[in-house]
């Protein structure tokens, strides 16, 4: 019972905590949303692809400039509190050091021969702001463990919507007045300097009584923890991005821009599983150290429910309206992107999995192997169907290596420290229940989608999301498909509703 309570109290600050981090996190990508749908709409193919690559090779180039001091931070500063600020100190350092070879590599050449490799050249100016930004780069690394360790978590999310938007409404500014790649990869890397400065600001306000004693020693300790986890940190940014990095390879910057589009996850998504995960990853990491394997296969049969609840019923849902979404986010210049948006769906059904379970199980050494090697065969498979393919073949060899090595070695390694079967962890009747139930719901909207307007993509979507949700709501009830404890939540949440909107039409029947 005590450990029971406990567990609920720890989920409960990890809730708060993901909540705050959360309204970052979404401003950020409602932000992005809007920068796409601009962008697509101001921008020449050409010019999107450039603005799109550039983003792309600093996103693949933050954990190296990173070199794992975030999760060094987290180690070292809640045990060493007096040396907080000095360990502050060493980890910049080492980040500033780090971004500087990069940025020096990519002035002496690298960013010429990256810009050739993708057949852009107007990739080569763009870069060289690029390797500007990651000499200031550090901070805006470390302020997110350093404030989450100094419990300032609000302060963290004030900052981020704070820089969230200055960042995308210069970016956004700079688009419409300029209409030039150059000049919002300017906006964006002015404004991300100007966010690392206060940053700065933060970090060394929460320290300024403590002494300042930074030492060699002390940084290669930092260097020595980081290091590892920033090989599998780069490595899983690697195979994140390796499809768009060979179609940039391969392709004419115009396929890429169609590629870039809809090879994308759907808004929302990482928010929601990552916080649903980062909230039970907690108890499921106590009750393994306890040794209650069975309650570790009941919260991971909880967390796979309650994403596929969702994410199931968002992913037929997009795959109705793919056409007007793409229409929608990009105008029908890309409605070729809608293809490549259709396939990419396919992965969502492994999202459905409680990421982090293998690292707290103390397989953080096997994770790493697996992920190289999933690498390698990603990049294999990618290279060969691409050419075969064209950047259809990029998703194909996603989703096979997605789910004939990564699903099924993530399920075998934990099955194996569960002691339990590979059939008995993943909870397969309620994936099904519910992924009847979203084809079910699907069924009367295919006929709808011919008499709806096509020429009103927004209309589409609004009249196909008012049917098929509550659609689907109603037939998981009534067929039974849901669970009782999902009915459960489903009545909690529905009674919660009621109770606020009942001030607001003034009657308390429903």
């Amino acid at each position: 019972m005590l450990r029971t309570t406990a567990r609920s109290r720890i989920i409960s600050q990890q809730s708060k905590k993901v909540l705050a981090l959360s309204i970052g996190q979404l401003l950020n990508t409602i932000i992005s949303i809007v920068i796409m749908m601009v962008s697509a709409r101001l921008l020449s193919m050409q010019e999107l692809a450039t603005y799109r690559q550039s983003l792309l090779l600093f996103q693949v180039a933050t954990p190296f400039i990173g070199l794992g001091m975030g999760s060094a931070l987290l180690y070292f500063l809640p045990v060493e509190t007096d040396r907080r600020k000095s360990i502050l100190i060493e980890s910049l350092i080492v980040c500033t050091l780090s971004g500087s070879v990069i940025a020096l590599a990519l002035y002496l050449g690298g960013g010429t021969l990256i810009a050739n490799t993708f057949g852009n050249a107007e990739l080569s100016n763009v870069l060289f702001l690029i390797a500007f930004l990651m000499l200031f780069a550090a901070p805006n690394i470390v302020i997110n463990s350093f404030l989450v360790v100094a419990n300032k978590v609000n302060t963290l999310s004030v900052y981020q919507v704070v820089t969230n938007l200055l960042v995308g409404l210069g970016v956004i500014v700079a688009c419409v007045y300029f209409q030039d790649p150059f000049w919002m990869v300017a906006a964006r890397v002015a404004l991300l300097i100007l966010g690392a400065f206060i940053a700065l600001k933060i970090m060394f306000s929460c320290v300024t009584t403590l002494p300042c004693n930074p030492s060699i020693k002390s940084s290669t300790d930092l260097i020595s923890y980081g290091l590892p986890l920033s090989m599998s940190m780069c490595v899983g940014m690697l195979t994140l991005q390796l499809d768009k990095i060979i179609v940039s390879a391969k392709t004419s910057p115009e396929l890429f821009a169609i590629y870039s589009n809809g090879a994308m996850e759907i808004p929302l998504i990482g928010i929601i599983t990552s916080s649903v995960c980062i909230v039970m990853i907690v108890p499921f990491r106590k009750a393994f150290s306890d040794n209650e394997l069975s309650s570790c296969i009941e919260i991971y049969h909880k967390v796979s429910e309650k994403i596929s609840f969702i994410l199931l019923p968002v992913m037929t849902y997009f795959a109705l309206v793919a056409t007007p979404f793409i229409i929608v986010m990009y105008s029908e210049k890309y409605i070729e992107s809608a293809l490549p948006f259709l396939l990419y769906l396919l992965i969502i059904p492994s999202r459905t999995l409680l990421q982090g379970a293998m690292a707290a199980v103390g397989k953080g050494k096997i994770l790493l192997r697996n992920s190289v090697i999933s690498l390698v065969l990603n990049g294999c498979l990618t290279f060969v169907l691409v050419n075969q393919f064209g950047y259809f073949g990029a998703i194909i060899a996603t989703i096979i290596v997605l789910y004939c090595w990564d699903v099924m070695i993530s399920l075998k390694e934990l099955s194996s420290s569960l002691k339990c079967k590979m059939t008995e962890l993943y909870p397969k009747k309620v994936f099904t229940k519910l992924a009847l139930c979203s084809m079910l719901s699907s069924a009367p909207i295919y006929p709808l989608l011919f008499l709806i307007n096509k020429e009103n993509a927004f209309l589409q979507l609004v009249v196909v999301a008012l049917i098929y949700f509550p659609l689907y709501l109603l037939l998981g009830i009534k067929l039974k498909l849901f669970s009782e404890e999902m009915l459960s939540f489903i009545n909690q949440n529905y009674d919660k509703i009621k109770l606020k909107l009942r001030p607001i039409f003034g009657s308390s029947k429903w």
